[in-house]
């Protein structure tokens, strides 16, 4: 008797992905303060480039010390966004999300790093 089997789901070979550090603005945003338009840049930039060099994956550090790049009830906005803890972006948007969308337009996963207990780099 033939046994039936479902389709697999598609495995990825390779995991190339690359760190994106928020921390003392090591690599995202290139420093704090920028307008939610020079940082939306920036990420492109970024992403634009790991797709062309056939990276398949990003890794990203949404909670750098304490704090978050994403809006959350628990922690406040990141320092290393505004140079201000708990200033949100302005004009407002959520930085992970911005993120994630942009990378999944490039057919980029996105995974996400955090610090949840680092007080202060």
């Amino acid at each position: 008797q033939e046994r039936a089997f479902k389709k697999s789901p598609f495995v990825m070979r390779e995991f190339r992905a690359a760190w994106i550090a928020t921390v003392a603005n090591i690599n995202w945003p290139s420093k704090s303060g920028l307008s939610t338009a020079e940082q939306q840049r920036e990420a492109i930039a970024l992403l634009d480039f790991l797709k062309a060099h056939n990276y398949n994956a990003v890794i990203f550090q949404a909670r750098p010390q304490a704090d978050a790049l994403y809006e959350s009830e628990l922690e406040p906005w990141s320092f290393f966004l505004s140079g201000v803890q708990g200033q949100a972006p302005e004009p407002y948007y959520d930085p992970l999300q911005f993120w994630l969308d942009a990378a999944h337009e490039r057919g980029l996963e996105l995974h996400v790093w955090l610090n949840p207990y680092r007080a202060h780099h």
